[in-house]
């Protein structure tokens, strides 16, 4: 059995200009499981999460707090906590926080699993910080 506080794993804050907060919680590079990684995303007011693809992995997203939209290739549309998405692989997608104040808070599901590696490997290098909202880097 694996047990995963969310509100205590640590990620790490995006570069440039989709400054985003990402987790991976779970995944084959961190416990013994397959076919799937789990993470979380946390995106600040006003920002939008960068548009990008997964070239195998179809992305799940279930909206954890907030609101705001996703973009799923040519489809935009609104999206509240409570929600599950799904984006299927190769499409360019992402999720924007248009509120003024208030954090969009979301579940990411790849399957397969892989294209966490690269949040995996700057957790290891920097060993990861705690979301904090008065804290963005």
């Amino acid at each position: 059995m694996i047990i995963i506080d969310i509100n205590k794993v640590k990620g790490m804050w995006t570069k440039g200009i989709n400054k985003k907060f990402l987790t991976s919680m779970l995944s084959p590079g961190l416990q013994d499981v397959k076919g799937l990684s789990i993470g979380m995303v946390i995106v600040p007011p006003k920002t939008e999460g960068g548009l990008h693809s997964h070239e195998e992995a179809q992305e799940f997203w279930y909206i954890i707090d907030g609101k705001g939209r996703i973009q799923i290739g040519e489809e935009e549309c609104n999206i509240r906590a409570g929600q599950l998405i799904y984006g299927p692989p190769n499409v360019k997608h992402q999720i924007i926080n248009d509120s003024n104040d208030r954090y969009l808070r979301a579940l990411l599901i790849l399957c397969p699993p892989g294209d966490e590696s690269p949040i995996l490997e700057e957790l290891k290098r920097t060993g990861g910080v705690r979301f904090e909202e008065d804290n963005i880097k």
